[in-house]
């Protein structure tokens, strides 16, 4: 890492203007385009303005250069439909576009687009639409509600960004409906069922998709939820880990998938995503805005409305650049980059440069709100240019009634970002890929550039063209490190993986294959032809040695399904080595549907010898899950007066109190119990059992033994440990008499 920031100048230059034949050169657009800075080795071109675009927030370039622009003028408080989708056309085949048409309209806020069969799905909440030109005009005549049912909420909150993903599902982003204090009129609509409208008895979400992520396919009428959320924007790594962005938590990584969090019904976790930056959340950024325009509730100085995430993975910026992450900062006018590295079984965010960022512009209105990485791998920074990005919900009434909210409507840029020395864009004239045979899409999958591996699988699936399995059986054979995934999921979606594939898919040189691959095989393990295989089974069994945390992690999930012989003993063996990852053990416990208690016996005698932070988090999140169960028979184990098991009966005990006050799950407990638990609240010396006991006691009651509270006021009359007394103190007071609130004033007044 130290040779890559070395490598990496910490200069940032002005942007070197290129020459645009087709696009005004007004003073206006040449001034904010010199106002922008980049990383050195980088320039940055103008390459579409108003009035061919305007309040651009998302785009497309379809499998025959087709470029889509979603604009949003409608953005903070309109919904008079005035949203659209232009389609920018070049007319004097130089590469560049010199007109723009109105593809669709009658919008509300419409939050990003895909290509989708011969037209576009556009994210328009509460619907998904699919827009299509029959006619040969270039305007679409077709207009269909593939899904609807997302609230339409604040802006920030919709529904947004439909992504094909490397398994063949149409993701979208999704944080769930909020309470508008102050518009509430007009953004109080908080969701219904999600359905596809024209399949009434198609599967279905319920309300709001539960406020999290949803995939989708058109076509065989499945759709889900996902484990985890974002807000305006979501993105991949080449082998499909998902990435999340959300406002002042501007990175964070869908960990555990929701397949495998439902695989265990009784599961407890807070949440299934982790916030990876290793420079904290709202971490400090560095603008150099000239004059900027920050409102009532804006924090600044830090990342407070990051969005529009991105994986570089378009192959022309260099190796050094191929983990890397950018979002849009839209209030401090700058784009933000993280070097993403593996840490476990999820990944650390480390920023590319230190105190300064990719680019930034010293313009207040440059607004990049999304980024799209094109067919001659630049990226593309879509710039929403307005006076004010905040919603009037934090800002003052003076600015609301001001008459700006709207300034700057008629704008909007997007700039491309290459290295220097890159040729000229000319994807919009030579790339035509829907003529391609499915052989030649077949072996684009190998691209090194995303877009183009994206778009021949999308081809491919929507063609169903068995006839290139074999190539694509070749393409997994020769553990090709590009293009083995996609060929992967499409032989899954065809059903023509056969065990041999998924051999050479579960040997693979690369972590990302192997992972993907054990999601498949817990799909395919029953069926036949892989149930009763002893040679799959026995390379299945030995990936749970693999030498990659993230594929062991994955073996843990997958093993919910797999019903491996030892799976047990295997599960035990992962979770020793890598109990200090908290995402290992919620595995664990995720693959131990109706054998938790066992899971728990086992690793008390694995784990219990000695104390560390990963046992205790895992030891909590198992005793909440046997709370959520509704098994009290684990409670004898953490009930002993053996203080050398003191630590981990206090993270069992932290565990069941934290269910029962966070979420009020009934667990009645025995008068027996709550008098074992004080004797143990009196004698050990760990104050973290004592803090557990605490919390308990405060949700369920104390006990109604007398005898055992004179004791304790005894002890704590005669104690010098001044832990203790503020813990027995604690205890005495929440029976609310007399006689405790006086020796808590005695106490008290003998401390100041």
């Amino acid at each position: 890492m130290k040779k890559l920031l070395l490598g990496i100048s910490l200069l940032l230059l002005g942007c070197q203007e290129k020459q645009r034949p087709n696009l005004a050169n007004t003073p206006e657009l040449q001034k904010a385009l010199q106002s922008i800075q980049v990383l050195d080795g980088f320039e940055v071109e103008l390459v579409a303005a108003e009035p061919l675009v305007e309040d651009p927030v998302a785009m497309e370039i379809d499998e025959d250069g087709n470029w889509y622009v979603a604009e949003m003028p409608g953005y903070p408080l309109d919904l008079s439909k005035k949203g659209q989708i232009r389609k920018l056309i070049d007319t004097n085949d130089d590469g560049y576009p010199d007109k723009s048409i109105v593809f669709a309209d009658s919008l509300t806020l419409p939050m990003g687009l895909m290509r989708w069969k011969k037209g576009i799905l556009v994210a328009d909440s509460p619907n998904i639409l699919y827009f299509e030109d029959t006619d040969g005009d270039q305007k679409a005549d077709k207009r269909e509600v593939v899904l609807t049912g997302f609230s339409l909420s604040n802006p920030q909150h919709n529904m947004n960004t439909p992504k094909f993903g490397i398994d063949n599902w149409i993701y979208l982003g999704h944080s769930g409906a909020i309470n508008s204090f102050t518009y509430e009129d007009i953004f109080g609509d908080k969701g219904k069922e999600i359905t596809f409208p024209n399949k009434p008895n198609a599967a279905f979400l319920p309300k709001n998709g539960n406020g999290r992520n949803v995939r989708f396919k058109p076509d065989s009428y499945q759709i889900e939820s996902l484990s985890g959320e974002t807000q305006y924007g979501h993105t991949t790594d080449p082998w499909g880990r998902r990435f999340y962005t959300d406002n002042a938590n501007h990175l964070f990584h869908e960990v555990i998938d929701a397949r495998y969090v439902n695989a265990n019904k009784n599961l407890v976790i807070a949440e299934a995503m982790e916030k990876i930056p290793d420079h904290g959340n709202a971490c400090e950024i560095y603008p150099i805005s000239e004059n900027p325009n920050h409102q009532l509730l804006t924090d600044v100085g830090v990342v407070t409305s990051s969005c529009g995430i991105t994986w570089y993975d378009g192959g022309a910026f260099g190796k050094e650049y191929n983990q890397l992450t950018f979002v849009g900062e839209p209030v401090h006018n700058l784009v933000h980059a993280d070097i993403i590295e593996p840490h476990r079984a999820t990944f650390k965010g480390k920023r590319l440069i230190e105190k300064k960022e990719f680019l930034a512009s010293k313009d207040p209105w440059f607004r990049p709100v999304n980024f799209y990485i094109g067919p001659d791998g630049a990226m593309y920074v879509v710039d929403y240019y307005r006076q004010l990005v905040e919603h009037p919900e934090w800002m003052s009434e003076e600015v609301n009634k001001s008459g700006a909210l709207y300034n700057g409507s008629t704008k909007g840029r997007i700039y491309r970002i290459t290295k220097k020395g890159s040729k000229a864009m000319d994807w919009m004239k030579s790339v035509k890929l829907s003529t391609k045979s499915s052989e030649d899409l077949a072996e684009l999958l190998t691209h090194e550039n995303g877009w183009y591996r994206r778009t021949a699988q999308r081809l491919l699936f929507q063609r169903g063209d068995k006839s290139v399995a074999p190539q694509l059986k070749k393409i997994i054979d020769r553990d090709q490190k590009l293009g083995a995934v996609q060929a992967l999921w499409l032989l899954h979606d065809w059903g023509m993986v056969d065990a041999k594939d998924l051999a050479n898919a579960l040997g693979s040189s690369t972590e990302g294959m192997r992972e993907n691959a054990l999601q498949v095989a817990d799909r395919l393990i029953d069926k036949p032809g892989f149930a009763k295989n002893a040679d799959l089974q026995k390379q299945l069994i030995g990936l749970a040695d693999d030498p990659s945390a993230r594929v062991r992690f994955q073996w843990l999930c997958s093993s919910s399904y797999l019903r491996l012989p030892n799976a047990d003993r295997l599960r035990a063996k992962i979770l020793a080595q890598d109990i200090e990852d908290q995402w290992a053990g919620i595995a664990a416990i995720a693959s131990s549907q109706d054998s938790e208690e066992a899971l728990l016996k086992s690793s008390i005698q694995t784990l219990g010898a000695s104390p560390s932070k990963g046992k205790s988090t895992f030891f909590s999140y198992l005793a909440a899950t046997l709370v959520k169960k509704g098994d009290p028979a684990f409670l004898s184990l953490a009930i002993d007066q053996n203080p050398s098991n003191d630590w981990w009966q206090a993270a069992i005990w932290y565990g069941v109190a934290t269910l029962i006050k966070e979420a009020g799950v009934p667990f009645p407990l025995e008068e027996k119990q709550k008098e074992a638990l004080l004797a143990s609240f009196m004698q050990t010396n760990q104050p973290e059992l004592r803090t557990s006991i605490l919390s308990l006691f405060k949700s369920l009651g104390l006990p109604k033994n007398a005898t055992q509270f004179a004791l304790v006021e005894q002890r704590f009359s005669h104690s010098k440990d001044s832990q203790f007394q503020r813990d027995a103190l604690s205890l005495l007071a929440l029976r609310g008499d007399a006689k405790t609130h006086s020796a808590l004033i005695q106490y008290l007044s003998s401390k100041s």
